[in-house]
């Protein structure tokens, strides 16, 4: 089980955030918007 600081740190993706500036740096879209169905 890990620490509640490593839990925070891990799971918040928010800007600012070690994991949201993670994401940021290596997020690789699947699909552009405009390819996708209209619901």
């Amino acid at each position: 089980m890990v620490s509640v600081k490593d839990n925070e740190t891990l799971t918040r993706v928010g800007e600012g955030t070690p994991m949201g500036e993670l994401m940021r740096r290596y997020w690789q879209p699947v699909a552009i918007s405009w390819e996708l169905p209209e619901p």
